[in-house]
């Protein structure tokens, strides 16, 4: 059985995160993980997530653990259809 250390909210985390990346610092890809009742959750990286959702960056890489590669793949086919003109 695999223990997951949940990511906590503590939002003092978040300016200097902010002050980084608005200084062009490079950012950690997020942890995600599939969720067994719905969708997926952060195993780490929520406030890296947060901060480049407050500076309206459009995309931002995450990493997934191997076995859960397909199953969030599909998620966020799901979540996330193309565009018009986007392959």
């Amino acid at each position: 059985m695999r223990v997951l250390q949940v990511d906590v909210w503590k939002p003092e985390r978040l300016p200097p995160l902010l002050e980084k990346l608005q200084q062009g610092g490079e950012m950690d890809a997020p942890i995600v993980e599939r969720l067994s009742y719905a969708g997926f959750g952060f195993m780490n990286g929520i406030h890296r997530t947060a901060a480049a959702v407050r500076l309206g960056l459009p995309t931002i890489k995450i990493a997934v653990l191997p076995e859960e590669k397909d199953a969030i793949e599909s998620l966020l086919k799901e979540e996330c259809p193309k565009s018009e003109g986007e392959s």
